[in-house]
C-alpha cells in the first residue's frame, strides 16, 4: 500500500503569513517523488533473433510512465536505429518457469514499432507484489543490447526501485515481437537479459491557457469572485490577493471569493502539480477604488461672513460629489468647488461630503463650524440718578457669551457678574463703559449716572467717656435734612435733635440715620463711640490684722486688694510711703500706729477710696530663746529656756513638739526649764519645735521656732 502523506504549503509576505494549505493524499513512494529511470546493468553482449527481457516482483506501488529500448552496441550499423517493440505483462500464476513456458499472464502494455528514438510514453499502474515482465527489442530481427555475467554464466541483474533492491531475472520468448505478441514465456538464469529501461513515478507541472476571470476595478469593502476555467495536471489550488484583502471562500479550488479593503494588488492563482511543485498559473491586477472626501472648512466664522469650501482629496478620475451644506446660504460653486457660502445666524453647523468614483462611495466626511455673532453691547441701569452709596444694578441685555471688559468709573464693585452691582461714594457724573469682543470684532456702549452729593455725616456729643451712669447730649447741625434718627447702641432710639441719653456702664456704637431733602437716606456708625465706666469700689484686708501690736523687727504687712471695677490703685501706708501695686507688701521702719488709705481708679476718671486704722508697730522686747542646747550635765547650755527680764510677764505658755507633731513638753511658767527628757527618759538628739505666748506690759508676744538637742 502507498503511504498516506500530509504536506503544508505556506505563502508569506515579509514576516506576515498570507495563507497556508494542507495537502493530504496517497503518494507513490515519497511526497511527489520525481520521475525515475530504472538503472540496469551495463551491456556486455549484443544479440538478435528472439524477444528477451526480464521479470521482477514489484516492491512498492508505482506507475510506469515511459519505456525505452536502447540501440545495441555493435559495429554492425544495420543493428542501429530500428523501431522499438515493447510489451509489458503481469503474471497471474507465479513467475515464468525455468523449465518450460507459461501463458498465465495478462498483457498490460504494448507498443509495436511506433517510436524509433526517445522514450515510449506509458501509463502502467503496478501494485506492490505484482510479478511483472518487461520485454522489448528493435527491429529488424530483434536487435538489442544484453547483459550476461559470462564468468558466472548468470544473466541476472540487481537494481533498485523506490529504494528497494530488486532482482531482474532474464526472461523471454523464442519469437520476435514483430512475429506476434508475447506467448510461451520462459525464464533462464544462464542466458543474457535484454536491457529494456522504464521510468516510474512520473509527474507533470500544472499548465493552463486561460486567464483569471473577475472584476479588475472594485470598491473598498466589495466582495468579488475570481475563477479560472481550465488547468491541467493540478491537484490543488492556492489563491492569494492584495495585502489586506480577505479570502473568504474557495481556497483549494479554481474559484475564490475575496473582500477588498484598502490596497491594490494582484489576485494570483498557483497550483500544485503531480510533481509537488507549486506553479504560478496566472495573476489579475485589481485596483481598489477608495476615494476620500477631504475638504477644507474653517473652524469659525462670523454671521454673514462668506467663506470658501473646496474638495482637497486626490484628483481621481470619474469623481462625483455629494455636498450637504445644511442651512448655509450658497452664493457660488459646483462639483469640487470652491463654494462660496455664509450663515445668517449664529450656531454650530455641520458640513458633509461624500465622493463617488465609478459607483464607489467614500466614507462621509463631516466637519463642524462655529458661527459667531458680531458682538451686540446693550445694557440697562436700575437708575440714572442715585444717592451716594446707593446700589446701582446693571443688567446686560446684549450677547452675554462674549468676552467683556467693564469700566465702572470710580465705583465700588459689589458684584462682578451679570447682573452687575456697584455704588459710588463720590458725587458727580459717572460714565459706565462696556466693551464686548470676539473673533468677529469689538464694540462699546456707555451710560451715565448722576450721583447726588451726600450731606456731611459728622455729629457732636457732649462727652464720649465718663463714669456710669453717663449722660450724653448728641447734636447734628446740618439743617438740610428731612428727618433723622439716633441709635444709641443699647436698643433705644431717638428722633430728637439734639437728643440726650443716659448710658449705663459699657461701650456703645452710635448710629445716625438721616434722610436729606432729596429723599436720599444715609447713615453713619461710630463704633464704641461712648464709653461709660463703672464706678469702682475700694476695699482691702491686711495680715497681721489691725490693732494687733507687732514688734518692729516683724513689722512686714501683706495687703490684699479686694476692690471691684478698678484697674489702677494708690496705697498710702501712713508713714509717708505709697504704692501703686495691686497687692503690696510694706515693712515699717519705725514704731507707731498708722492709718492705711487705698484709692481705686477705673480708666483714670472714676475713683473710690477707703481708709482703715490702726497698724500698731511696737518696739522689740529683750527676750531670747536659744536654737540649740546640750543637756549633758557639763554646766554649759544644759537647759532650753527663755532668757530676758521676766518681771512683767503674764499669761505665759510654752509648748514643745517633736518632728511628728507630738507634744513632748509644756509649761505656764516663764522660768521653765527643759532638760531634754520626755516622760522622764532622755530624748535622742533631734530638732524640736516650740511656741511661746505671753504678755509683757501692754505688749503681746509670740515666740516660735526650732531648737536642736545635742548629746
Amino acid at each position: 500500500m502507498r503511504p498516506n502523506v500530509t504536506r503544508h504549503i505556506f505563502l508569506k509576505k515579509g514576516n506576515q503569513l498570507l495563507w497556508s494549505i494542507v495537502l493530504t493524499g496517497v503518494l507513490q513512494t515519497e511526497i511527489f517523488a520525481q520521475q525515475t529511470t530504472i538503472p540496469l546493468c551495463n551491456q556486455t553482449i549484443p544479440y538478435s533473433g528472439m524477444t528477451y527481457g526480464y521479470w521482477f516482483t514489484a516492491p512498492t506501488d508505482m506507475t510506469i510512465c515511459a519505456l525505452y529500448v536502447p540501440d545495441s552496441i555493435t559495429s554492425n550499423t544495420n543493428h542501429w536505429g530500428g523501431a522499438q517493440w515493447l510489451e509489458v505483462v503481469r503474471f497471474t500464476a507465479g513467475p515464468p518457469p525455468t523449465s518450460g513456458t507459461t501463458n498465465n499472464f495478462v498483457s498490460i502494455f504494448t507498443s509495436y514499432g511506433q517510436i524509433i528514438n526517445g522514450k515510449v510514453p506509458a501509463n502502467i499502474v503496478i501494485n506492490a507484489g505484482d510479478q511483472i515482465g518487461i520485454y522489448g527489442s528493435r527491429d529488424p530481427f530483434c536487435y538489442n543490447s544484453g547483459y550476461w555475467n559470462m564468468s558466472a554464466n548468470d544473466g541476472r541483474c540487481t537494481t533498485q526501485i523506490n529504494g528497494f533492491n530488486v532482482q531482474l531475472t532474464p526472461s523471454g520468448m523464442s519469437l520476435c515481437l514483430v512475429q506476434g505478441p508475447m506467448a510461451n514465456i520462459w525464464q533462464r538464469t544462464n542466458t543474457w537479459m535484454s536491457r529494456v529501461f522504464f521510468d516510474y513515478n512520473c509527474c507533470e507541472n500544472p499548465v493552463t491557457n486561460d486567464t483569471i476571470q473577475g472584476q479588475p476595478l472594485v470598491c473598498r469593502g466589495d466582495t468579488v469572485t475570481f475563477q479560472i476555467d481550465s488547468v491541467q495536471h493540478a491537484i490543488s489550488y492556492i489563491w492569494s490577493g492584495p495585502f489586506d484583502a480577505a479570502l473568504i471562500a474557495g481556497q483549494g479550488t479554481k474559484q475564490a471569493t475575496f473582500i477588498f479593503n484598502n490596497f491594490n494588488g494582484d489576485v494570483c492563482l498557483r497550483a500544485v502539480g503531480t510533481c509537488g511543485d507549486t506553479v504560478l498559473l496566472a495573476c489579475k491586477t485589481v485596483q481598489v477604488l477608495k476615494p476620500t472626501a477631504a475638504f477644507n472648512l474653517p473652524n469659525t466664522a462670523c454671521v454673514g461672513e462668506t467663506i470658501s469650501v473646496s474638495y482637497t482629496g486626490a484628483a481621481l478620475p470619474d469623481l462625483s460629489y455629494d455636498w450637504d451644506f445644511g442651512s448655509a446660504v450658497i452664493t457660488g460653486g459646483t462639483d469640487a468647488g470652491p463654494y462660496q457660502l455664509f450663515w445668517d445666524a449664529a450656531g454650530s453647523y455641520a458640513v458633509s461630503l461624500t465622493v463617488m468614483q465609478m459607483n464607489c462611495p467614500s466614507p462621509e466626511e463631516i466637519k463642524i463650524i462655529e458661527v459667531a455673532e458680531i458682538p451686540q453691547v446693550t445694557f440697562s441701569l436700575s437708575a440714572d440718578t442715585v444717592c451716594a452709596n446707593e446700589t446701582v444694578t446693571l443688567q446686560l441685555t446684549g450677547d452675554a457669551g462674549f468676552s467683556w471688559t467693564w469700566d465702572f468709573d470710580d465705583a465700588e464693585v459689589l458684584s462682578n457678574t451679570n447682573p452687575y452691582q456697584f455704588s459710588f461714594s463720590v458725587s458727580g457724573v459717572k460714565n459706565i463703559l462696556g466693551e464686548g469682543a470676539n473673533a468677529c470684532g469689538t464694540v462699546q456702549h456707555s451710560e451715565f449716572v448722576f450721583v447726588r452729593t451726600m450731606p456731611p455725616m459728622d455729629f457732636e456729643a457732649s462727652a464720649t467717656l465718663g463714669c456710669a451712669p453717663l449722660t450724653v447730649t448728641f447734636n447734628y447741625q446740618n439743617p438740610a435734612v428731612q428727618q433723622l434718627e439716633w441709635h444709641f447702641g443699647d436698643g433705644t432710639i431717638s428722633a430728637d435733635n439734639p437728643a440726650s441719653h443716659v448710658f449705663p456702664a459699657g461701650e456703645f456704637d452710635i448710629r445716625l440715620m438721616l434722610t436729606d431733602l432729596n429723599g436720599c437716606e444715609y447713615e453713619t456708625t461710630q463704633p464704641a463711640f461712648i464709653k461709660a465706666v463703672a464706678l469702682p469700689s475700694a476695699d482691702f484686708t491686711v495680715q497681721p490684722g489691725f490693732n494687733q501690736p507687732v514688734q518692729l523687727s516683724e513689722a512686714a504687712f501683706i495687703f490684699t486688694n479686694q476692690s471691684q471695677n478698678a484697674n489702677s490703685y494708690q496705697w498710702n501706708f501712713g508713714d509717708g510711703n505709697v504704692s501703686a501695686g495691686n497687692n503690696p507688701v510694706h515693712t515699717y521702719a519705725d514704731t507707731g500706729s498708722f492709718i492705711i488709705t487705698l484709692i481705686a481708679s477705673a480708666e483714670g476718671i472714676c475713683f473710690d477710696s477707703i481708709a482703715r486704722s490702726f497698724i500698731n508697730v511696737a518696739p522689740d522686747a529683750a527676750y531670747f530663746v536659744p536654737n540649740a542646747f546640750s543637756p549633758n550635765e557639763d554646766g554649759v547650755n544644759d537647759m532650753f529656756m527663755l532668757f530676758g527680764s521676766k518681771e512683767n510677764i503674764t499669761n505665759f505658755s510654752v509648748m514643745i513638739f517633736n518632728r511628728w507633731g507630738s507634744k513632748v513638753f509644756e509649761s505656764n511658767s516663764p522660768d521653765f526649764r527643759w532638760d531634754g527628757t520626755i516622760s522622764g527618759k532622755r530624748a535622742n538628739p533631734d530638732v524640736f519645735v516650740y511656741a511661746m505666748d505671753f504678755d509683757a506690759g501692754k505688749n503681746k508676744y509670740r515666740l516660735k521656732g526650732s531648737v536642736t538637742l545635742i548629746r
